[in-house]
C-alpha cells in the first residue's frame, strides 16, 4: 500500500463443486477472496465463519477492531444449483452483496511498523465481479484513520526558501485541525518543531541553517506529509 516494493494484499477467485452419486455436478459455490502477506491484517467480523468486513464512510479503523490474520478471507460467496446445465444461483453470503454501492476494507500493514489504511471495493455477487476504486492510508505508525478520507497527494505540502526563511504551504485538509510542521537536516536532526492550526502559510527562519538538503514534515491526527527543499546559499 505504500509503494514500497512490497505486497501487501491481493484478491484471488475460487470455486467449489459437489459431485453428486451419478458423478455429475449439482452444486457450485464461486468465493471471492483477500488475500493477505507480509503480516497485513484484514477487519473482520466473526459469525459461523471468519470474513473480510465492509465499513462505511467515515467508519474508524483503529485498534479497536478485530483485526484477523489468516493466509486468505472471504469477501463473499455465492451459491449455485445447476439444473439442466444451467447455473442458478441459490444465496450468497459475506458482506459485500450490495453491487450498485462502494464498500471499505480495512487494513492494517507492516512496514517496520504498523499503519491502517483502508481499500474502496465493489462486489457484484451475482456475477462474482470486483472493482477496486482506490485506497489509503495513514503514514503515521499506528494512528488511526476514517474510511475513505484520502487527504490529498505527497506533493500538495510545498516548501520555498527565499531571503533566509524557509516558506511552508500547508494544502487546505491540514488546517481544521492542529498542524505540526518540522523541519530536519539531512542527518536527521531535528531542527524546527511547532503547531499551528488555521495557518496555511509558515514561516522559518532559515538564517543560521548552512546550504544543504532539508526534510519538512507535517502531520495532524489523520495524516502526514513530507516535502524536501534544497538551501543554497
Amino acid at each position: 500500500m505504500n509503494n514500497d516494493g512490497i505486497n501487501d494484499l491481493g484478491f484471488s477467485y475460487s470455486a467449489d463443486a459437489s459431485v453428486n452419486d451419478f458423478g455429475s455436478v449439482d452444486f457450485l459455490s464461486k468465493t471471492i477472496n483477500v488475500d493477505l502477506m507480509n503480516l497485513t491484517r484484514i477487519c473482520g467480523k466473526k459469525t459461523a465463519s471468519y470474513n473480510a468486513m465492509s465499513l462505511d464512510s467515515n467508519d474508524i479503523i483503529n485498534d479497536d477492531k478485530l483485526w484477523l490474520l489468516m493466509e486468505s478471507l472471504r469477501l463473499t460467496s455465492t451459491y449455485y444449483h445447476i439444473v439442466d446445465g444451467e447455473l442458478l444461483p441459490t444465496s450468497g453470503d459475506g458482506y459485500w452483496g450490495d453491487e450498485d454501492n462502494f464498500y471499505y476494507l480495512g487494513v492494517r500493514f507492516w512496514s517496520n511498523n504498523f499503519y491502517y489504511g483502508w481499500v474502496r471495493l465493489k462486489v457484484d455477487q451475482q456475477n462474482m465481479a470486483l472493482t477496486v476504486s482506490d485506497y489509503a492510508y495513514n503514514a503515521i505508525p499506528e494512528e488511526e484513520i476514517k474510511a475513505g478520507y484520502k487527504g490529498g497527494k505527497l506533493h500538495d505540502l510545498m516548501a520555498i526558501y527565499n531571503a533566509n526563511n524557509i516558506t511552508v504551504f500547508l494544502p487546505e485538509y491540514m488546517l481544521e485541525t492542529n498542524a505540526v510542521v518540522q523541519l530536519f537536516n539531512i542527518s536527521g536532526q531535528l531542527l524546527f518543531n511547532g503547531a499551528f492550526i488555521n495557518n496555511k502559510q509558515i514561516t522559518i527562519n532559515a538564517e543560521l541553517l548552512p546550504s544543504g538538503i532539508y526534510i519538512i514534515n507535517a502531520y495532524n491526527d489523520l495524516v502526514s506529509r513530507t516535502a524536501k527543499i534544497v538551501i543554497e546559499k
